[in-house]
């Protein structure tokens, strides 16, 4: 698909025949939940104040453990900043490893059998999210 157009970016979903729309994995926590999570985490900063004002040390340890827990669980779903932490790695980002892996394969195989063809693509073909063929303008290669 490179070769047949030279000097145009394909998307990496597209050579691996999976269109070029970008399925996200998603978050770990959607806003919903997230929202969820803090109005949970404001009762029971509510709950353990009132407490603590009654002097009601064992329901205080209990709250304050909830909310440790829930703190240390919102930890681990956000990033830097409180942002989101994604889910997993986008179908993008596995199809751009997976393209790129078979396509240095490739040019590894064909350098083993034609040289100087093999070298052609490796400097030639461009990879990452979109993947080109940019051959030298001076160079055409033929078989």
């Amino acid at each position: 698909m490179l070769l047949a157009r030279p000097g145009t970016d394909v998307h990496v979903l597209e050579l691996a025949g999976a269109g070029n729309l970008d399925r996200d994995a998603g978050t770990l926590l959607d806003p919903t939940a997230r929202a969820a999570y803090r109005r949970r985490l404001t009762e029971l900063d509510e709950d353990l104040a009132a407490a603590r004002t009654d002097h009601d040390i064992g329901r205080a340890q209990q709250l304050d453990a909830q909310r440790t827990a829930l703190i240390t669980e919102l930890r681990r779903a956000t990033g830097l900043a409180g942002r989101p932490r994604p889910l997993g790695a986008s179908t993008t980002e596995r199809a751009r490893k997976a393209i790129t892996a078979r396509l240095r394969e490739a040019i590894h195989r064909i350098e083993a059998v034609l040289p100087e063809l093999g070298a052609h693509l490796d400097r030639s073909v461009i990879t990452g999210t979109t993947c080109r063929y940019e051959p030298a303008k001076d160079l055409t290669w033929t078989l």
